[in-house]
């Protein structure tokens, strides 16, 4: 049995996130069923597979440097968001903090985390609708 590893059956299409290690060795803790659960939730799959989709193919339209997000960078990234929706954002510094900041950032802005990968991170947020 040595150097054998007990395989525990995945649900298709689901991803677990392993948070603390129990006493026990054959303890299965899951944490998480949710498809990716660095987004919000609310989402629809197929409009976030979509975004990422299209994300893809974009370059960085603002980068993040080691001042942080300052007011500046702050209004510039609305700006950014106002007139594309969907934002790739490069961290040049602060890389460390990358994962806390991308979750602040869409809070401060009102826009979701499509997703983040290294050091670079995507937003979306949609246009208001105009009632008139």
């Amino acid at each position: 049995m040595r150097g054998e590893k007990s395989a525990v059956p995945k649900p298709p299409g689901l991803s677990f996130k392993l948070v603390a290690r129990t006493a026990t060795p054959n303890a299965i803790l899951i944490v998480s069923g949710a498809k990716n659960p660095e987004t919000v939730p609310d989402m629809p799959e197929p409009t976030l597979r979509e975004l990422k989709s299209r994300a893809q193919q974009l370059k960085p339209a603002i980068h993040l440097g080691k001042a942080g997000p300052t007011p500046e960078f702050m209004a510039a990234f609305g700006e950014v968001l106002d007139r594309n929706q969907l934002v790739k954002l490069r961290f040049e510094a602060m890389k460390g903090e990358r994962k806390t900041l991308s979750k602040q950032l869409a809070d401060l802005t009102g826009s979701v985390l499509v997703q983040q990968v290294g050091h670079t991170a995507v937003f979306f947020r949609s246009r208001p609708r105009n009632s008139g």
